[in-house]
């Protein structure tokens, strides 16, 4: 996708898209749609992409990512601080190659996940206001997974895929039965097709005035959640200050730490261990690690888990971007505590993962806040 150089604002930029989409799109190769994923960055997020002639292009920039295979073309416009929105028309392959695996190694820039309430708020939304019908989704449920199922089995991963026009009426039925969670929605509004991702990502296989309007109402509808995600995130560090007078200065470590609150997790020994890479479940043996582990992302190092699992601990270290942060439990809520190399997208990526796999009600603050779900003292 090869958009002309100008000075655009983010209407123009989307009105060209829409006005000149059968010649910018190739909509008879599969594939080659309008995709926009959300990013989370961090404050000086032009850097990121210097190295891939970052072009100012008015209140958009066009970056490109190449390898000795492939080159993907970007086009970039900041949503809100912390929270970009990126635009391709290069296919899934193109993108897991370049923007994808530039994300997964890169410090300061991650996917901006959209939690298991919001996507379904987001799919109510898209249902209700555009008379949609839903006609395909993919759904999971973790074995660590909380969530009340009629069906048993607790102890095995699940993943679904259905196509039909009843996908509504069995996205909520394999939910009721299975306890499972959607992770992609495709959409029928009319004769146009939208397709929703959990990981941010919104695809519109028809670019016109009507998807383009819905994609921007879809945006807006997750943003606010997003930053505020995105920012709490940010503020959990470790830094120094300096008190006292010239000649007796005294330098006093300082530590903001994050909470993650999981109101519908039941901890027990086994499950923590299984957490930590420690104890297999039977129904894995023989499966490769791949097959099996939730937190393959995450090496867990000193842990600690009572008796009664009603406490427990770690030292985490994220082997994508090489962050250490300390995990403390207690009853229901974990402590997130930064050591080494902090970056948000460690603590965004752990909490997606302690929500898709252990409480999809978990929640995200600072550890000196309450939650939403928390009784105010009085």
């Amino acid at each position: 996708m090869r958009i002309p150089a100008s000075q655009y604002s983010l209407r123009s930029f989307l009105d060209y898209l829409s006005e000149n989409a059968g010649e910018i799109f190739e909509t008879e190769s599969e594939g080659k749609w309008l995709k926009s994923y959300l990013l989370y960055v961090n404050d000086d997020w032009q850097s990121l992409f210097l190295q891939h002639s970052l072009q100012k292009m008015g209140d958009v920039w066009h970056f490109t990512i190449a390898d000795e295979e492939r080159s993907a073309d970007y086009y970039v416009y900041e949503w809100k601080p912390g929270l970009i929105l990126c635009f391709t028309g290069s296919t899934k392959e193109d993108y897991e190659k370049t923007l994808r695996r530039f994300v997964t190694e890169k410090r300061g820039i991650s996917e901006a996940w959209i939690s298991p309430p919001l996507f379904e708020n987001l799919k109510n939304h898209v249902l209700t206001k555009y008379s949609a019908t839903m006609y395909s989704f993919i759904s999971r449920r973790s074995r660590f997974s909380e969530a009340i199922a009629k069906i048993g089995r607790q102890e095995y991963n699940r993943r679904m895929s259905y196509s039909g026009e009843d996908a509504s009426d069995v996205l909520k039925e394999t939910q009721l039965m299975y306890g499972t969670i959607s992770t992609r929605m495709d959409f029928r509004i009319g004769s146009d097709k939208i397709q929703l991702n959990r990981n941010g990502m919104v695809l519109i296989r028809d670019v016109n005035e009507s998807t383009i309007s819905i994609l921007l109402d879809i945006i807006g509808s997750v943003s606010e959640e997003l930053s505020t995600i995105r920012i709490t995130s940010g503020r959990f560090k470790t830094s120094t200050r300096t008190i006292g007078l010239t000649e007796h200065q005294i330098i006093v470590p300082t530590l903001v730490a994050g909470k993650i609150t999981v109101p519908n997790a039941k901890f027990d020994v086994k499950t923590v261990k299984m957490l930590f890479g420690e104890a297999k479940n039977e129904v894995d043996l023989g499966k490769s690690d791949e097959e099996t582990d939730e937190f393959s992302d995450f090496s867990f190092i000193d842990t600690y888990v009572s008796d009664d699992a009603v406490s427990f601990s770690a030292t985490v270290v994220d082997d994508r971007k090489g962050t250490v942060f300390g995990l403390s439990a207690y009853n229901g809520e974990l402590a997130l505590i930064p050591k080494y190399r902090t970056t948000f997208e460690s603590f965004v990526r752990f909490y997606e993962t302690i929500a898709e796999d252990v409480d999809g009600d978990a929640h995200l603050t600072m550890f000196s806040e309450q939650t939403l779900s928390e009784p105010v003292a009085r």
